[in-house]
């Protein structure tokens, strides 16, 4: 009889991708877990429930930034892992952050050289400033219509008022 994994990510769940899995950030983590080998469950949260599910693992206090339609909230955000392997569960949230801690939690297999992590970081916000936020506008419609549709009113608050524009200015029209 085999046993339940000991870790859990969570990530947000589509009516219309089979697999459920559709975000990028998140597989960042399942393609960690999967060429590190560990076996793993996926608990499926609706973008609405992400704070309240994250707190309930463990992980109040670890948000990641606080939130651009309310700045006096905090900013609670997929991909998060729950390790329940240890004497106390650890979450751990954002794809960079769960990576660093699955190299040292799993030392076989690293996936960033010791040696690299300050490159890492650099690399990281470098693409975050000057080639993720072009990237990600002309795809935010698009993920948006993949959505359960329960989410798709907070999807589309949250990033229009990150992003400071409405979601129909994303992605301009063709000819």
């Amino acid at each position: 009889m085999t046993s339940e994994p000991k870790i859990t990510l969570f990530d947000f769940p589509s009516p219309v991708c089979k697999p459920q899995a559709w975000n990028p950030n998140t597989w960042k983590a399942r393609i960690v877990l999967n060429y590190k080998q560990i076996p793993y469950k996926t608990v499926w949260v609706s973008h609405l429930d992400v704070e309240q599910t994250l707190i309930k693992a463990g992980g109040e206090g670890k948000a990641t930034s606080t939130r651009a339609d309310d700045p006096s909230k905090p900013l609670y955000t997929l991909p998060a892992l729950l390790d329940e392997s240890g004497p106390q569960p650890v979450v751990v949230i954002d794809s960079l952050k769960i990576t660093e801690y699955l190299d040292e939690k799993f030392p076989e297999r690293p996936v960033i050289p010791k040696k690299g992590r300050a490159f890492e970081y650099m690399f990281e916000q470098f693409f975050l400033a000057t080639v993720a936020s072009h990237i990600s506008l002309p795809i935010l419609p698009f993920a948006y219509d993949i959505l359960e549709e329960k989410n798709k009113p907070y999807f589309k608050r949250t990033r229009e008022a990150r992003l400071g524009k409405k979601m129909e200015d994303f992605s301009p029209e063709g000819p």
